[in-house]
């Protein structure tokens, strides 16, 4: 019976003789945590920067992002660039005008006018409620 797994009834068989120093078979860990020391400021170091990319949210290029759920809104006092982590996007504004931007999510490139009907762009949304020659407000929702 190869590969059926075995029931034993009663007393299982005695285990098998090995040499000495023959570790196969063995359960126990090699290794457990409690045997890996860290010193305080590598711990420091890697708590701090943890807590920081769990703060970000959606960490812009020059923090002009806000994110809820499944909508950021980016705005930007001229040109940009971002990279959006809760949407796993980099977004760039630029050409901005009175009445439109173009936007540019990862590969797609668009003109989003001011108040228009939402653009599709890669899987999201994008409007652009304020739009000027040197400040746009965008709208990207999944």
């Amino acid at each position: 019976m190869r590969g059926a797994s075995r029931v034993w009834r009663g007393t299982p068989p005695p285990p098998a003789r090995r040499a000495p120093g023959d570790r196969r078979g063995d359960e126990r860990p090699t290794a457990t945590l409690r045997s890996v020391r860290i010193p305080g400021r590598i711990l420091l170091a890697a708590t701090t920067a943890t807590l920081g990319v769990a703060l970000a949210g959606c960490g812009g290029s020059d923090g002009g992002t806000s994110c809820t759920d499944s909508v950021c809104t980016v705005q930007s006092d001229g040109p940009g660039s971002f990279d959006i982590d809760q949407l796993s996007t980099k977004v760039t504004l630029s050409d901005l005008s009175a009445d439109s931007v173009v936007v540019r999510i990862n590969a797609d490139r668009a003109t989003i006018r001011r108040d228009a009907d939402p653009v599709r762009m890669r899987g999201f949304l994008v409007t652009a409620p304020e739009t000027g020659p040197d400040r746009a407000k965008v709208r990207i929702e999944r």
